[in-house]
C-alpha cells in the first residue's frame, strides 16, 4: 500500500471497496512525540480460535509471560464445584498449546495473579485468596501469598510465608514485576488510608510503597519496569470523586510524580469509563505507554499515550466507543487491540512508531456474539490474542495467533484486456518482505530479497484479484482491473 499517495483510496473502484477495503485514518506517536496521519484499509482476518476452557467455566483472564526461547507461559483461574483452581500451560513458539497442569487446587476463592519469570527459568506467582473460611487457616487471611516452580516448571511449592503487606489483597487482582536483581514486587489493594488504593510490596525486602492521592476507590492495577531508569511503575484506574481516570506513578526505588492520562476521564474528572481488565501498561523502545478510550459517553476512540508527555499521545481514528482495549510491544512495534459493538480489532505500528498499519477486523470464535475482555502478547513478533467471550456454551477464554500483516502495493492497478505485467512491492510495514507468494487467476510469482515481484496477467475481461501469502503472516489482497 502506497502511503505516499493520499488519493489512493479515492481511486479504488466501488467493487473493490465492497469486497475488502474500508478507509481508516490512523496516527501514532513516534519516538520523539511527532504524529503523522496515515490512511489505511480495514482488512478482515479469519482467526483460528482454541478454547482454554479445559472443561471448566469462568476463565476470564490469563496471567502470562514469555521466556527468551519464545515459550509463552500462562496461568488461568478456573472454577470447579464452586472452588477455585490455578492451571498452568504453555504455548510454544510454533503456537502449540500444551495440556494443563493443576498447580493450586480447591481454594474457596482465588484472585487473578501476577506471573513472574526468574532468570533461572523458574516461575513465581504472586496472588491472594481464601483457602478456606476457617480462621485458624493461615491462608484465610486475605494477604499476599507466593507460589513458585522449579526450573522445569513441573514442581510447584506454596510458600509458608504469609506476607504481611495487607489483609485486603484478596479483594482485587494482583499485578507484579521482577525488579532490579531478581526482586519480586506485587501491586495490590492495601493503601494506608484507603484499602482499595494501590500498594507496591517488595516480597524480597518486605518494603511497601503506597501510591499517592488515596481515596476510595481504585481498581485494575498493573505494573511495568522502565527500560531506561529501572524504576518500578504502577498504573491503575480510579473512580474517586473528581479524581476519575487512569493514573501512573513510579513506586520503587523512590516515589515519582503522580501522572494522569489525558482524556481518560471527562474534563473535570468527575466521570470516566472503567477498563475491562488491568490498565494497559507496557515498556516500548525506552518509553512507557498506555492505551484507553479517550473521553466519556461516548468516548471518541482509542488513545495511546506516552507516560509523562504533554503531547505524546494519539487518537486512533474510527475507533469511537472502543472497549476492552489492550496494548503490547514486540520490541520494535506496538500492537493495540479493542472491540467496538463486540467486533474485534487489532492494529500494529510501523518501526518508527509514526503510524499504525491496516486495522485488522478479526473474526470471532464460532457461536460468539459478545466479547468481554481482550489481552494480547507480542513478545514473539506475531500477536498472541486472548479473548473472554460467550459461545461454546460458556463464558471462557479463547486463544488465537495473528500474523504480522503483509502490505502489498501494485502498479499499475489497471491493465488492458490484452494482458500485461504488474509490479508488486511487498513489505511488513517498513522492510521488504522476500519469499511472499503472490497468486491470482493463472498468475503466480514470489517476491525477491527486495520484496518485489513481477506478475504476468493474461488476456481477459475480468478483473484479477492478487493474493499475497507467507507462512506466519497475515495475507494481503489487491485487485487489477481491466481497460479496453
Amino acid at each position: 500500500m502506497n502511503t505516499n499517495r493520499p488519493t489512493l483510496f479515492a481511486k479504488l473502484s466501488v467493487a473493490l471497496q465492497r469486497i475488502f477495503l474500508f478507509p481508516v485514518l490512523s496516527v501514532f506517536v513516534s519516538t520523539i512525540g511527532i504524529f503523522v496521519p496515515s490512511a489505511f484499509a480495514e482488512r478482515s482476518v479469519t482467526a483460528t480460535w482454541e478454547s482454554l476452557l479445559d472443561g471448566n467455566t469462568n476463565q476470564a483472564r490469563v496471567a502470562k509471560v514469555t521466556d527468551a526461547g519464545g515459550t509463552l507461559h500462562i496461568v488461568t483461574r478456573v472454577e470447579r464445584s464452586l472452588l477455585d483452581t490455578y492451571q498452568y500451560r504453555t504455548i510454544s513458539s510454533a503456537g502449540v498449546v500444551s495440556a494443563t497442569t493443576d498447580i493450586l487446587v480447591n481454594w474457596s476463592s482465588l484472585n487473578y495473579p501476577a506471573l513472574l519469570l526468574k532468570s533461572d527459568g523458574s516461575l513465581s506467582i504472586l496472588f491472594s485468596g481464601l483457602r478456606t473460611t476457617v480462621t485458624a487457616d493461615p491462608y484465610s487471611s486475605g494477604r499476599l501469598y507466593r507460589l513458585t516452580s522449579d526450573t522445569t516448571r513441573s514442581v510447584w511449592t506454596l510458600d509458608s510465608v504469609i506476607y504481611p503487606s495487607s489483609n485486603s489483597v484478596y479483594v482485587q487482582n494482583v499485578a507484579g514485576s521482577v525488579y532490579g536483581s531478581e526482586q519480586e514486587i506485587a501491586v495490590h489493594p492495601g493503601g494506608a488510608t484507603d484499602s482499595s488504593w494501590p500498594r507496591a510490596y517488595n516480597v524480597s525486602t518486605s518494603v511497601a510503597s503506597d501510591a499517592d492521592a488515596q481515596s476510595c476507590c481504585s481498581y485494575s492495577a498493573n505494573s511495568v519496569i522502565s527500560q531506561t531508569t529501572g524504576e518500578f511503575f504502577a498504573g491503575w484506574y480510579s473512580n474517586t470523586s473528581n479524581l476519575h481516570g487512569y493514573y501512573f506513578q513510579a513506586l520503587f526505588p523512590a516515589k515519582g510524580a503522580l501522572l494522569y492520562a489525558p482524556g481518560s476521564a471527562n474534563s473535570d474528572r468527575s466521570a470516566s469509563l472503567s477498563p475491562s481488565g488491568a490498565v494497559p501498561l507496557v515498556a516500548h523502545r525506552n518509553q512507557l505507554y498506555t492505551a484507553y478510550c479517550n473521553g466519556y459517553v461516548p468516548c471518541t476512540g482509542v488513545r495511546v499515550w506516552q507516560l509523562g508527555s504533554a503531547s505524546g499521545f494519539v487518537d486512533v481514528a474510527r475507533s469511537a466507543k472502543a472497549k476492552n482495549i489492550s496494548l503490547t510491544s514486540d520490541g520494535s512495534r506496538l500492537w493495540s487491540t479493542w472491540t467496538v459493538n463486540s467486533k474485534l480489532y487489532a492494529a500494529r505500528t510501523n518501526a518508527a512508531g509514526s503510524r499504525f498499519g491496516e486495522t485488522l477486523a478479526v473474526s470471532l470464535p464460532a457461536g460468539a456474539t459478545t466479547v468481554y475482555r481482550t489481552q494480547s502478547e507480542a513478545a514473539r513478533g506475531h500477536l498472541d490474542f486472548f479473548i473472554n467471550s460467550d459461545g461454546s456454551g460458556a463464558t471462557n477464554t479463547k486463544y488465537a495467533r495473528i500474523g504480522v500483516p503483509i502490505e502489498m502495493r501494485i502498479s499499475p492497478s489497471r491493465i488492458r484486456r490484452l494482458g500485461g505485467f504488474v509490479r508488486a512491492v511487498v513489505t511488513d510495514g517498513d522492510s521488504p518482505l522476500p519469499g511472499v507468494r503472490i497468486t491470482g487467476g493463472s498468475a503466480a510469482a514470489v517476491t525477491s530479497a527486495s520484496g518485489i515481484a513481477r506478475i504476468r496477467i493474461r488476456a481477459g475481461r475480468a478483473a484479477v484479484r492478487l493474493v499475497a501469502t507467507k507462512t506466519g503472516y497475515t495475507g494481503a489482497r489487491a485487485s487489477v482491473s481491466r481497460t479496453r
